[in-house]
């Protein structure tokens, strides 16, 4: 028995035959094995589609859109002595193919002329696939001020649609769970412009990872530093180096140097390098430099140079005189830290019960030194303060008073 939809086919098909091939008839519409078609991608699929044939010499040409691969086709005889044309399309489905609309074409030359008369069915097809494509955007686009919130989306491609997310971060070889769901929202640091970030979408057929996403992260200048060059210790009036080195993003726009003497601060220059001769004042100064981008601004901590110069001596140095005994001091200063001698008319002066000789340390580069003789009214001794260190050596002349003079005076300074 057949079924009334069957019935109604066969008497629309029985119509086309007896008038098909004479007149311009409406053909019927190619059969589909289904309407609707759900498949795995990487499986295969095969729809066959047919269409009836009323006159055999004429029969109908079967068409595919879109092409997706070569079909096979066959003229066939149906149970009830009818004739039909079949087609069978085979390919393996994609994701590319889900939710595509494929229409099978009936093409029918009618004897009557050069006429031709189409009909069609169509079914859309739906792929299941794992994720595909699976990208993260950030939000807001560009470079995110050091503090302020980014939103990073995943984005990703799939059927059934992705139903688990997972953030993870990335740190140099760590890698880190930071977060679920489709969105990951958080406050950036310094750091975070050094970390890469990518996401992991997942359905139930599979998972896929995005590509890795960097932050571009503004901050003001951080720990800003200077470095001396050359390094350690410089000869006086030789050429030193100071570089500004600090982190920020954008990059430090502007430095400044400043000199500290005491409580009194100078500007001294600008740029990144500050280059100058050094002296002996130097080495009682401090150095320090501003790095400044649009962002803010930071100083370094200060740095003090180590000026190497040879022995001074203070012209201070004098003598005095008593009834029984002459006392004399005198002051060197120098880098490295200087040793002193007394020199008593060409003979070096050691320690004795007559010739006492006593040495006070002035900081790290000063010494002075102090020497006290015994002796007779008639003595009238030369002095001679003698100061030495790697660099050189100076010296100072002291005149000792008479005895019937004041207090004495020194009477020049030497450079040996």
């Amino acid at each position: 028995m057949l079924s009334p939809e069957e019935r109604r086919d066969m008497i629309e098909v029985e119509r086309f035959i007896l008038i098909g091939c004479l007149l311009q008839a409406s053909p019927p519409k190619p059969k589909l094995t289904e309407e609707k078609v759900e498949v795995m991608e990487g499986t295969s699929v095969s729809l066959s589609c047919s269409a009836a044939a009323p006159c055999p010499k004429l029969p109908p040409n079967l068409t595919w859109t879109p092409r997706l691969n070569d079909s096979v086709d066959q003229l066939q005889e149906n149970e009830n002595k009818t004739k039909s044309v079949s087609s069978v399309l085979t390919f393996t489905a994609s994701h590319l193919h889900h939710g595509q609309k494929i229409t099978c074409r009936a093409l029918y030359k009618l004897q009557q002329g050069d006429n031709q008369k189409t009909s069609n069915t169509s079914l859309t097809l739906r792929v299941l696939y794992s994720p595909k494509n699976t990208s993260v955007s950030i939000s807001p686009s560009g470079s995110v001020l050091e503090g302020s919130s980014v939103t990073l989306t995943c984005s990703s491609n799939a059927n059934p649609p992705v139903q688990h997310y997972t953030w993870y971060k990335v740190n140099g070889t760590e890698i880190n769970t930071v977060g679920t769901g489709q969105i990951l929202t958080f406050n950036v640091t310094e750091s975070s412009g050094s970390e890469q970030y990518y996401c992991e979408a997942q359905n139930e057929h599979g998972k896929e990872n995005s590509t890795t996403v960097q932050l571009e992260v503004d901050y003001p200048p951080k720990n800003t530093s200077v470095f001396i060059s050359p390094s350690g210790s410089v000869l006086e009036g030789s050429s030193v180096t100071l570089t500004c080195s600090s982190n920020a993003n954008p990059p430090v726009q502007h430095y400044t140097w400043y000199k500290v003497n005491g409580t009194e601060i100078n500007t001294v220059g600008t740029g990144q390098h500050l280059t100058f001769n050094v002296t002996e004042s130097s080495g009682s100064e401090q150095y320090y430099c501003e790095a400044q981008n649009e962002h803010g601004k930071e100083n370094s901590p200060t740095v003090q140079l180590e000026v190497d110069y040879m022995p001074r001596i203070s012209d201070s140095g004098s003598c005095n005189r008593t009834a029984v005994e002459i006392s004399c001091s005198c002051e060197s200063r120098g880098n490295p830290s200087p040793s002193m001698e007394w020199r008593v008319s060409g003979q070096r002066v050691t320690n004795s019960t007559d010739r006492v000789i006593s040495e006070e340390q002035l900081g790290n580069t000063g010494l002075r030194s102090s020497l006290t003789i015994r002796h007779t009214q008639r003595d009238t001794p030369t002095l001679l303060c003698l100061s030495t260190n790697t660099l050189g050596s100076s010296s100072l002349r002291l005149l000792v008073p008479s005895p019937q003079q004041h207090p004495g005076k020194r009477a020049h300074i030497s450079r040996l």
